[in-house]
């Protein structure tokens, strides 16, 4: 099918999902409960496709900040009285392991119908807004349509799922601030991504819809129910992965590095750098080390590091090749954490390597060095000081009462 008759498709499969008021896809039912369902990417993306001038972006602007928080609010208040309420009274669980079960299963019924509930009562919200911000466009504006718009909105639906779904090709190539050719060569490759996730995206969102009313029909939703195939999940994962390839292939060798580095750090975060290991950091930054042990330091830091992000790139492909292969997320979590005990032993074997350079004063003042550190802190801590508050305390006006 060429991308033509897919983009055809997929509006087709739009027009018949619930939320689409006037051509605009409401994504309120979709995010979940406290997700927003406007940010500053969809003002970004409204400046773009529309021209908008500074006073037209001026207005959207506050209106869709306004369309979030009112939302935002209502989307919370389904967790109010939940076992997941701070404020919720705690309870005793059922003598009767049948019977808790049972009310434990209620809970989460009930948790998700007022979810779906509020969705629907921010999707109204989200489409008076809209409304408001087609008012603002011109009639030239306007003839332009909202497939675009809607595109990029319906990517919401997994931009929080770096778990299930890896990270975003095009989203990588911003953060790494891709060169002028680098973009160009990765550009066909993710506009035929846009076109093949748009369609994986709008499947979900079909199956999340069915799922929606089953929960306001008071139906039992499954525990694997977000993990079923209707809900895309290894489609949209190999597809990134395939996007990935085909453009590492094309764009310069830095930047192909780059994006391993930056996808081992978001997909791969059991495996953590040298840098915020504590005894390397100790170590390295010892006051008493002669330029002779700095050097010494640094060949071997540089031979060990090369090792250690061969071996996380490695593993990188090794989670490449079973989302290619099919694998479900849990497996292929538990195949990469295997390789964690490995990496902890390059880490350890490099401080041991370090210490090696010390001195026995120094080996023995690495302790001392972090004790003072301590003492310091103890000494200077005075009686009456409390720790930092996480709500900021006002300062006493002069003349308030006391």
């Amino acid at each position: 099918m060429g991308p033509r008759r897919i983009g055809t498709a997929i509006v087709a499969m739009v027009c018949l999902l619930p939320g689409v008021a006037h051509g605009q896809q409401l994504m309120a039912e979709y995010i979940g409960a406290g997700q927003p369902i406007f940010n500053e990417e969809d003002v970004g993306t409204l400046a773009r496709v529309y021209g908008l001038t500074p006073e037209q972006r001026t207005a959207v602007d506050a209106l869709l900040r306004e369309a979030m928080a009112k939302a935002y609010k209502r989307s919370m208040r389904v967790w109010e009285n939940t076992p997941w309420d701070g404020q919720a009274h705690s309870r005793q669980p059922l003598e009767d392991p049948d019977q808790e079960a049972a009310f434990q299963e209620k809970q989460m019924s009930d948790w998700y119908r007022r979810s779906v509930e509020a969705g629907r009562e921010c999707a109204r919200m989200e489409r008076d807004a809209l409304a408001d911000v087609e008012s603002i466009l011109t009639k030239e504006q306007r003839a332009r349509g909202w497939t675009e718009f809607d595109r990029q909105r319906r990517r919401a639906v997994v931009h929080l799922g770096a778990y299930f779904f890896g990270c975003d090709p095009a989203a990588t190539l911003r953060k790494l601030e891709a060169g002028e050719a680098d973009q160009k060569a990765a550009a066909p490759i993710l506009e035929r991504l846009e076109e093949r996730m748009d369609g994986l995206i709008v499947r979900r969102m079909a199956a999340i819809a069915r799922m929606n009313e089953r929960a306001l029909a008071g139906k039992k939703i499954e525990d694997d129910a977000w993990m079923r195939p209707e809900m895309m999940h290894k489609e949209i994962r190999a597809l990134n992965v395939r996007t990935f390839r085909d453009i590492s292939e094309v764009v310069s060798e830095g930047l192909a590095d780059a994006i391993a580095r930056q996808r081992a750090g978001t997909e791969l975060w059991a495996f953590q750098p040298l840098d915020r290991d504590g005894q390397f950091v100790s170590i390295t930054t010892l006051v008493s080390l002669t330029q002779e042990q700095r050097s010494a330091m640094d060949a071997l830091v540089d031979a060990d590091r090369r090792s250690l992000v061969e071996f996380v790139q490695e593993t990188l492909r090794l989670q490449d090749s079973l989302v290619l292969a099919g694998e479900e997320a849990t497996a292929i979590q538990i195949k990469v954490q295997e390789r964690v005990p490995k990496f902890e032993d390059l880490k350890a074997r490099l401080v041991k390597e370090l210490k090696e350079v010390l001195t026995e004063e120094q080996r023995l003042g690495l302790a001392a060095v972090s004790a003072q550190q301590d003492y310091d802190q103890m000494f200077n801590q005075k009686r009456s000081m409390l720790p930092d508050s996480p709500w900021r305390v006002m300062p006493r006006r002069a003349g308030a009462s006391k």
